[in-house]
């Protein structure tokens, strides 16, 4: 990508915003060069989902992934119940 495309409203999109961010974290995992799955493995397993019916909307591949997956969703379901009654405090009386 040229100097001139990579620059939108001044901006370098190669080092900043979003793009920037997942660059470097994919870089940063190349360089660590303890990734725990097997790109082989993984590649595999994503074709063979084309022919499941239905097919998977998501698909966690690696225990890593599995790990860091399920500490975040138990985080933001705690915090859901721990506002369970203020949410259905908002709910409308039933009708007799």
């Amino acid at each position: 990508m040229s100097p001139v495309a990579s620059k939108i409203r001044g901006r370098d999109c190669r080092r900043t915003g979003r793009i920037g961010s997942l660059r470097a974290a994919a870089k940063a995992l190349v360089l660590a060069r303890d990734l725990i799955g097997g790109p082989a493995k993984m590649v595999k397993i994503m074709i063979g989902s084309i022919d499941q019916n239905p097919a998977p909307k998501r698909i966690v591949l690696g225990s890593d992934a599995q790990t860091m997956i399920h500490k975040t969703l138990t985080e933001h379901l705690t915090a859901l119940e721990a506002w369970k009654d203020l949410a259905f405090s908002t709910d409308s009386p039933k009708s007799t």
